[in-house]
């Protein structure tokens, strides 16, 4: 009986067949961008990604829905998230104790993820779900411990001074509001609200960490402002625990007359105008800088979009519009940014996953992504509508990362976007039949807001006879060892692929510390994992011109032959030839072609774009440097990030 059970919970229902068959489909058509795109190498890349995205939902779909595995799975995104709050903050205000994790220049607080802006969507998200634990956890502990985490996010979002993350923060609790109990939601507010803006104030205290090599002063304020934060903490988990007391005196009150159907539909709703109102308003003005350089304070007070408006048009007037069906192709941005962008800094994504989606695969990849969005934030709000506080969390999360999404390149940033496919498979699944709910701690008790829906008896389920007990038990033989042999290949394509990264970045190392043979073994082998990609036959190409190599020749136009429209690889191309005393121009001529406004083009004209002798070029050529390619999250230099 137990596995008849098991099986029924394992048929996926038609919204998670939805999801997935939408996924499947975007993938596949990333994939086959690559024919139009020319660069198949740069859809493999997000093919590996996106197939991380297709397990993760195909898991949480097929594992079998209660509301006990909600509550878990919100304790463990928001734990999650407070790991990588703490990780960040001690990076940054006790360099001196916190090593090793990976950061960017010291500008702004960007440890453990290396970008600012996804350490603060991070917290941004983290405050979200902990705000939904204080307000109705069924545990009196974990309400007090939630509001406390509330602090370290609000400073971990100030000191990144992300003010995509503060507003994307600000969406999720007006939606928990809207779906959730959201007169405990404005109860716990105020508890941590109280310690977020103690944390806050530490934040703003603390001045001279955004340098390489902190004084011993600015150590010291941030040794203080850390233990500030902490106190910020504590006096919230006591408001919290202090407040207690008035939950059932709050669930008492008379509920308003709009439902949460209606409360959610309008949240949705409004959060649409907004996000078309603020692109048009980006597209439409004037477009300014916000320096990294800025105080958080001051910057906060900034409403620039960061250039983001000039990426947006060049993505909406030479991808989607050009190719309204089809699009340029995945990973191709970059091309069009190089081609028709402004020349203040390098691009590779569009900073919006909507814009993006339009520009890069057309109609067909939006539609595709529309629907699978629009599915999963579906299945979420129901669940949220219908079901106990810990849906309304996940739903409020899944919201503000959707919205954060319009506005910068979460999509490529994988510990961002899997919370929002565990979450939205786990909404899509078939709930557990046959099987008694876990032990819970008793659930608080709920005013009539939520008592209606409580109120309302389940009907029971039925028994599952022998022949439904057959069917769901298992799939036929020939049909499991498919799956099987389909996820096998699947899998095959993020392990090539992480392979290759790991030896490039080893190669790309060893190229920088002047050591070439490394740099020839480490791209021999990336080759070997992913023979697609272009960057290991530009670093043999480099490093046989620099022996003088003929060869070099050849690596370079196979490097161009993986990715025709790569400036860089053309100017590569063009440096190889003038180092081996070869005429430079035609492959100057080509790269200047794909970036006419390249400032590194413009200062090698001299040297790469007139005529001379050859071992004029050879001279000239050996004080040009050469062209690292940029891949994602290298695209905004600090100061303009």
């Amino acid at each position: 009986m137990v596995l008849a059970a098991t099986g029924a919970a394992r048929r996926p229902t038609r919204g998670a067949l939805l999801a997935l068959g939408a996924l499947g489909g975007l993938i596949g058509w990333v994939a086959l961008s690559g024919s139009w795109s020319h660069a198949g190498w740069r859809g493999t890349l997000d093919v590996a990604r996106e197939l991380g995205a297709l397990g993760t939902l195909a898991a949480f779909a097929l594992l079998g829905r209660t509301d006990g595995r909600a509550r878990t799975l919100l304790l463990g995104l928001a734990g999650a998230a407070l790991v990588v709050q703490l990780a960040g903050l001690g990076a940054w205000l006790a360099p001196d104790h916190v090593h090793g994790l990976p950061s960017a220049a010291r500008v702004r607080l960007s440890a453990p993820t290396t970008y600012w802006n996804a350490t603060g969507t991070i917290a941004a998200l983290g405050a979200v779900w902990c705000i939904a634990l204080a307000a109705a956890d069924p545990a009196r502990a974990v309400r007090v411990a939630a509001a406390a985490a509330v602090a370290p996010a609000a400073a971990t979002i100030y000191l990144t001074a992300s003010r995509g993350a503060a507003l994307a923060a600000a969406v999720g609790i007006a939606m928990l509001l809207a779906t959730g109990p959201a007169r405990r939601v404005l109860l716990a507010l105020v508890p941590a609200g109280l310690g977020a803006g103690i944390a806050v104030l530490a934040a703003r205290s603390v001045h001279g960490l955004d340098v390489a090599a902190p004084s011993g002063g600015a150590l010291g304020d941030g040794h203080r402002a850390a233990l500030v934060i902490l106190a910020g903490a504590v006096v919230a988990a006591a408001a919290r625990a202090a407040v207690l007391p008035l939950e059932r005196r709050v669930d008492g009150w008379t509920p308003p007359s709009v439902s949460r159907t209606l409360r959610a539909g309008g949240a949705v709703a409004g959060l649409v105008v907004v996000l078309t109102a603020g692109v048009a308003v980006a597209l439409h003005r004037a477009d300014g800088e916000v320096s990294s350089g800025l105080a958080p304070s001051a910057r906060f007070q900034e409403i620039g979009t960061n250039g983001r408006g000039d990426l947006w048009r060049v993505a909406l007037r030479e991808g989607a519009r050009a190719h309204p069906l089809r699009g340029s192709g995945a990973g191709t941005f970059g091309r069009l940014w190089a081609r028709d962008g402004t020349t203040h800094f390098d691009a590779v994504d569009a900073h919006s996953l909507y814009v993006e989606t339009a520009a890069e695969l057309g109609l067909v990849g939006l539609a595709l992504l529309a629907v699978l969005l629009a599915t999963l934030l579906v299945g979420l709000l129901r669940r949220a509508i219908a079901g106990p506080p810990a849906w309304a969390g996940l739903a409020a999360g899944a919201t503000a990362l959707l919205a954060h999404a319009g506005y910068d390149f979460d999509w490529e940033q994988t510990a961002l976007m899997l919370p929002l496919f565990a979450a939205g498979g786990l909404a899509l699944a078939r709930p557990e039949e046959g099987r008694p709910a876990a032990p819970s701690p008793p659930a608080p008790a709920l005013g009539p807001e939520a008592g209606a829906t409580a109120a309302a008896p389940s009907p029971p389920t039925p028994a599952l006879g022998p022949e439904a007990r057959a069917t769901a038990a298992a799939l036929p033989l020939l049909a499991r060892v498919g799956v099987v042999t389909l996820a096998a290949a699947l899998a095959l394509v993020p392990v090539a692929v992480h392979r290759s990264q790991r030896d490039l970045d080893a190669a790309f190392a060893a190229f920088r510390a002047g050591d070439c043979a490394a740099t020839v073994r480490h791209a021999q082998d990336t080759r070997g994992a992913l023979a697609q990609r272009p960057e290991p036959y530009a670093l043999l190409a480099w490093c046989a011109a620099q022996r003088r190599d003929p060869k070099a020749i050849t690596y370079s136009a196979q490097a161009i032959a993986r990715d025709p429209g790569d400036w860089r690889l053309r100017f590569s191309d063009a440096l190889v030839h003038a180092r081996l005393g070869r005429d430079p121009r035609p492959a100057f001529a080509a790269a200047l072609a794909r970036s006419p406004g390249s400032l590194d083009l413009k200062h090698a004209r001299p040297t790469l774009g007139r005529a001379h002798q050859p071992v004029w070029w050879r001279r000239g050529a050996a004080a040009v440097p050469w062209p690292e390619p940029r891949l994602a999250g290298q695209q905004l230099p600090a100061r303009t990030g």
